[in-house]
């Protein structure tokens, strides 16, 4: 089979998010046998070289700068790929990326359209709007990006919004995809009232059980009790809860540490380290490499992710596979891979005190968070390896073209 695979960022030397995602799914497809056009705006210098012989990766020009797939961008990759699909005989188009407006769900040649979907942060909630928002509006700054649009770009975005408003493509969940790869669980039951006529399937994110392992330092833990984050510096993150959760557990249980890895827009960053500053037994680490972060990971007590709002949480999933539990929120996707009292935690976004709760029966129950972790360690290989999903979204590919 020949697939288009369309992502934002195309890189085997990125932690978490789209880039990994990417990746790791388009490669485990190779290795299965399919033949997989990658096309990216942002691809990792010499991963071409890196890549197994029937996945090949195609650079985007011209597009600009933005952290994710933007209409402007989404338009590139469609004008940029039409050829492909005669040049090299393609049967289903895959946006990898998180779901979103394309071009390709109502122009499709005679392909099957898919689209991978994810839970959108809910902007009207009012317990966590104004964490949301504060985020989106420094995406840019989060992602380093300064860059303004010249006269050309500016003709083109015109006729992106013209394009995309007169052909009615502005949809999270557009009409005309024949069907959704869901990384949760709720979007089955969410997504039929939304697009009745899409084939729905379960396909959540996976993670590299042959990279992210255990390694036995149990004595290591029998000293400070560490709690990890691993993750961007951002107020959805639920950072905020985690820093007042944390300060009231250590001031009843002096001998606990929590380490924070990850960066975030400097504006951020600083209110979130001035929310710990004075606050004995955090810190920052800042951005590590990924052997440094595996690293990390097998040595903590516990993973903590209290995402105020997550599509799935990949970070968990990491953690789980190098054998750790974790305590995480009842967002997304993140219910269907952390099941509550087996392999880690599961309490209500936005709670300091749930949290705080939480994170002491962790510290209360340490002879039983081995346990915990083989257990995490089991579900990972068992149901969220890039073999295993692979294997699925084969499956989505198969049913979809025989439909």
């Amino acid at each position: 089979m020949n697939i288009l695979f369309l992502v934002h960022t195309f890189s085997d030397k990125v932690i978490g998010g789209e880039a990994t995602i990417g990746w790791q799914l388009a490669q485990a497809l190779a290795k299965r046998g399919q033949r997989v056009f990658v096309v990216a705006p942002l691809v990792e210098r010499g991963i071409k070289k890196r890549s197994p012989e029937n996945l090949r990766v195609y650079k985007i020009p011209f597009c600009h700068p933005a952290p994710g797939l933007d209409n402007s961008n989404m338009l590139r990759a469609f004008l940029f790929s039409l050829p492909l699909l005669w040049l090299k005989k393609i049967d289903v188009i895959h946006l990898a990326s998180s779901n979103g407006p394309c071009p390709f769900a109502r122009f499709k040649f005679g392909r099957r359209f898919v689209e991978s979907a994810d839970i959108g942060h809910d902007y009207q909630n009012p317990k966590i709007k104004n964490e949301l928002w504060h985020d989106r509006q420094r995406k840019k700054e989060a992602e380093q990006i300064n860059w303004r649009p010249g006269f050309l770009e500016k003709i083109f975005d015109r006729l992106t919004l013209w394009f995309y408003r007169v052909f009615g493509l502005n949809q999270d969940y557009p009409t005309g995809t024949d069907a959704f790869a869901c990384r949760a669980l709720v979007l089955l039951k969410k997504l039929p009232a939304i697009n009745p006529q899409a084939r729905l399937f379960y396909v959540p994110n996976g993670v590299d059980v042959k990279y992210f392992v255990p390694r036995d330092t149990a004595a290591k833990r029998r000293g400070q009790f560490t709690f990890l984050f691993v993750g961007k510096l951002t107020k959805t993150k639920g950072l905020l809860y985690l820093i007042a959760a944390f300060a009231k557990l250590r001031r009843e249980r002096g001998n606990i540490k929590l380490k924070i890895i990850g960066r975030g827009a400097p504006s951020t960053e600083k209110e979130i380290r001035a929310r710990a500053a004075g606050q004995s037994g955090i810190v920052f680490l800042g951005q590590k490499s990924p052997s440094e972060v595996k690293k990390y990971y097998q040595d903590c007590d516990i993973f903590v992710l209290p995402s105020l709002s997550e599509g799935f949480g990949i970070a968990n999933l990491e953690a789980m596979a190098c054998g750790r539990p974790v305590i995480s929120t009842k967002v997304g996707g993140i219910a269907d891979v952390v099941f509550d009292g087996k392999n880690g935690f599961l309490v209500e976004p936005a709670d300091t005190r749930a949290l705080y709760r939480a994170m002491k029966r962790a510290v209360e129950n340490r002879g039983q968070l081995e346990k915990m972790g083989r257990q995490a360690r089991a579900r990972a290989v068992r149901e969220f390896s890039w073999k295993v999903v692979a294997q699925k979204m084969e499956q989505v590919y198969n049913l979809t073209q025989k439909a």
